[in-house]
């Protein structure tokens, strides 16, 4: 049966940072099994009972959720200002992280979840997970842009990008899908086809799509969503 640090196991069901936990146990506010514990670092299982202050404090719950993060918002932890997370009413906020961040005036689908692994899996280019774009854009595309970004469009600064996919959807309209995260990728891919991205919205990363979502919005990801992203 999994094993817990004492500390952890309470931060990561409860809106105490680790920290704050600390000060609690050491101050004896922690029971395990009835019994008063002092010490951060105790183990305990996921059939213990845990309270803190007479509360019953489950185990550690893995939490995965789709986001629209809306422009103006940044892709950064709670406690930094403009963190998009400031928006997300989540009880668990604190201990999430970001999968595949956004730029600041860039809206569309965020991933996050508490769980590391997953949070890797998503983000790792050798995991090859795809992200689509919808570009709003000026300017006109050269006729093999489809062509260019399908063998691997090189940047720019000479940066080489890993093969993608290009539809062009109307005539200012294109969606794009890649399957890495280079810093400001998709606006240099934009200006490497010699068009201006004037509107980003990401609308999808692996089977999680942004349908239903309006900005700001958020909602848990299925069971099978969750699996498929692991694989």
């Amino acid at each position: 049966m999994k094993k817990f640090r004492l500390d952890r196991y309470i931060s990561s069901s409860s809106e105490f940072s680790r920290s704050e936990v600390r000060n609690l146990i050491r101050k004896g506010k922690v029971l395990v099994n009835g019994r008063e514990i002092r010490d951060p670092s105790f183990k305990v299982q996921e059939d213990d009972e845990v309270s803190l202050d007479g509360v019953i404090i489950g185990p550690p719950q893995m939490v995965y959720i789709a986001m629209f993060k809306p422009a103006g918002f940044l892709s950064v932890t709670l406690g930094n200002e403009g963190s998009v997370l400031e928006i997300l009413k989540h009880p668990l906020r604190k201990r999430l992280s970001i999968a595949g961040r956004l730029d600041k005036d860039v809206e569309g689908l965020l991933l996050l979840s508490n769980d590391g692994q997953f949070i890797h899996r998503v983000i790792s280019p050798r995991n090859k997970v795809e992200k689509e774009y919808h570009v709003w854009v000026e300017g006109s595309l050269p006729e093999n842009a489809e062509e260019l970004v399908e063998k691997g469009l090189i940047l720019r600064d000479g940066t080489s990008c890993r093969p993608g996919r290009l539809i062009r959807v109307s005539s200012d309209l294109i969606s794009l899908t890649i399957c890495e995260g280079m810093f400001h990728q998709v606006k240099n891919m934009c200006y490497a086809l010699g068009v201006n991205p004037v509107k980003i919205r990401r609308i999808r990363i692996g089977p999680v799509f942004l349908d239903g979502l309006r900005e700001g919005d958020w909602r848990e990801l299925t069971s099978e969503e969750v699996e498929i992203l692991k694989r």
